[in-house]
């Protein structure tokens, strides 16, 4: 099965570089260079999920003036994984507020979205992060990219992956979008 997963969030919070990982397509250099539009890039899971899915991650642009094209980049995903940085609370909630549409039309009960809290200093000390709009309901994961290399997001994000793939796998044409 071949899924389409949105990394979206806000310019420079971290899409591409959570992207690069997951992908394992380019070596994590921590350079932040802005996307224009999209890139599609794929995502093989490790030997634990091998041959039920392969996801293709469309990481998407966080500039505003690719806005218009979310409509059409939405098309058939099915799921969204949104990249914040907990060190700033109120973008991140804006960033959550500005990609809630992307939820609004997924099946009641089903977790398709999926956040990625990547810090561009230490974790905060603070309470987790407290999300609005649709992505209140999503789990949220702390990528601490320094300390292995991604290899606990690779983790984390096969297991939601495979568990997307299991509800996509019972309907015919499933779309979150």
């Amino acid at each position: 099965m071949r899924l389409k997963v949105l990394v979206v969030g806000a310019c420079k919070s971290g899409k591409t570089r959570v992207a690069n990982v997951l992908s394992e397509a380019v070596e994590d250099t921590g350079v932040c260079s802005p996307t224009q539009g999209v890139r599609i890039l794929e995502y093989e899971p490790a030997t634990t999920f091998a041959n039920k899915w392969v996801a293709e991650l469309w990481d998407c642009s966080g500039h505003q003036r690719f806005e218009s094209c979310m409509p059409a980049l939405q098309h058939g995903a099915h799921a969204a994984i949104l990249v914040v940085d907990p060190c700033k609370a109120e973008a991140a909630r804006a960033a959550a507020d500005r990609f809630s549409p992307l939820l609004a039309n997924r099946p009641p009960g089903q977790a398709h979205a999926l956040v990625v809290l990547l810090p561009s200093g230490p974790f905060p000390a603070s309470p987790p992060l407290r999300l609005t709009g649709a992505w209140i309901e999503a789990r949220q994961l702390r990528a601490d990219l320094a300390a292995d290399g991604g290899q606990q997001l690779r983790r984390d994000v096969a297991t939601f992956l495979s568990d997307v793939a299991a509800v996509a796998s019972d309907r015919d044409e499933f779309s979150f979008a």
